[in-house]
């Protein structure tokens, strides 16, 4: 997904979860499946995003590799 996309994406569901989770009221396991779903889907794209990111551990463990690796 692309970067602008997935920061969208991000918000919407944000938006959705909040609104969710404040309806206390509905207690029924089809509304706390939506909001795990919401959840999973969330912590799914805030990990791609952080991978993305050109400073995130795995990229700098790839520059540092490719400055210091054994030649493959």
């Amino acid at each position: 997904m692309e970067r602008s996309a997935r920061k969208l994406r991000i918000e919407e569901i944000k938006k959705e979860l909040d609104y969710k989770e404040s309806q206390f009221w509905e207690d029924s396991p089809h509304h706390d499946m939506k909001i795990s779903a919401l959840r999973k889907e969330l912590a799914e794209l805030k990990e791609e995003e952080a991978d993305a990111s050109p400073f995130s551990l795995k990229n700098i463990s790839k520059f540092i590799d490719s400055l210091f690796g054994d030649g493959k």
